[in-house]
């Protein structure tokens, strides 16, 4: 049974190692530079939000449908910006 106390140690150690080094790291959209996040309450409306100016634009569209061809020919109708967060 002294293999256990190692193996518990080794795998704390892992799991130390693995908490350091991942803090480290940023997630890949906070890497990739683009700015912007969607948010939705339902499926024909959202808000577009530009995470580096703080302005909005509301996104809006006539039916509830998924429908492939549908979302096609009819794309959501948007807003202007708002000024940007100073």
């Amino acid at each position: 049974m002294k293999s256990w106390p190692s193996a518990l140690f080794a795998s704390a150690l892992v799991l130390a190692i693995a908490i350091v080094f991942a803090s480290f790291n940023t997630a890949e959209s906070q890497s990739r530079g683009a700015g912007f996040m969607m948010a939705s309450g339902a499926a024909a409306f959202g808000w577009r939000i530009n995470t580096s100016t703080g302005a909005v634009s509301y996104c809006l569209r006539r039916s509830d449908s998924t429908d492939p061809g549908y979302l096609a020919e009819n794309p959501p109708v948007c807003s202007g910006w708002t000024k940007a967060v100073e």
